[in-house]
């Protein structure tokens, strides 16, 4: 990575580390493990200085298909969305939604994340773990983003936007690659929480979901934390 080029980083939405977005940035320079860039903030710019596990180098999606999922830029922030044809003159047609709006962008094939149900930065994820419920233990599957696996451990953004890092093995892929219809049996997260429930309705190019949960509520979910069951 060098100054001037681009890259994904993981930052603060403000100061300090407590809630953290994804973001395509311009490096201004590389000191030893930390990468510097510079964040538009009231009032002027800062710089922000961001370890090198949370800066991911662009890299520019050679084939993507109609209804692919995608992570793209906007806004000076991330969004996911669907493909909604092959790319043309080095962009690709994304239909996203974004701070409630549907809306339609023709973006650059470098500031296009595929999301293709590995474990790559920028995959939506669920980690499980234990919470105690008296003489019992019941096994939860929390929503996440992946940031970087390393020596068994994964460097997540929880559903809070604050990071965590958690045994890799607990980790599991979101399959947000895959098209759901009416009936499928899904998991979607509700808060903090993934909760099983079954497909109403696929609305808005199927980038989000209307879900009867188990529980008997229903659920408007976005597409990029709806899930196969998991185990």
């Amino acid at each position: 990575m060098k100054p001037g080029e681009k890259a994904w980083v993981v930052l603060p939405v403000s100061t300090g580390w407590e809630t953290l977005k994804f973001s395509l940035l311009p490096i201004a320079r590389v000191e030893d493990k930390i990468v510097v860039f510079e964040v538009n903030v009231a009032g002027g710019k800062k710089e922000a200085f961001v370890p090198g596990a949370f800066v991911s180098p662009v890299k520019t999606v050679e084939k993507l298909a109609a209804d692919e999922a995608v992570m793209i830029s906007t806004n000076g922030a991330r969004a996911f969305g669907r493909v909604m044809g092959p790319p043309s003159d080095k962009k690709v047609k994304v239909r996203y939604r974004f701070a409630g709006s549907l809306e339609e962008k023709d973006v650059d094939l470098t500031e296009v994340i595929e999301l293709d149900g590995s474990l790559k930065f920028a995959a939506p994820i669920a980690f499980s773990e234990e919470k105690d419920e008296g003489s019992k233990r019941r096994l939860l599957w929390r929503p996440a983003q992946l940031v970087q696996t390393a020596e068994n451990k994964a460097w997540v953004v929880n559903a809070s936007g604050k990071p965590q890092r958690v045994p890799q093995n607990t980790v599991k892929p979101l399959s947000v690659s895959s098209m759901y219809k009416a009936g499928d049996k899904v998991w979607a997260a509700r808060g903090d929480e993934m909760v099983p429930g079954e497909v109403l309705e696929v609305q808005d190019g199927a980038t989000r979901y209307k879900l009867k949960l188990e529980d008997g509520t229903e659920l408007t979910a976005p597409f990029e934390f709806v899930t196969t069951p998991l185990k």
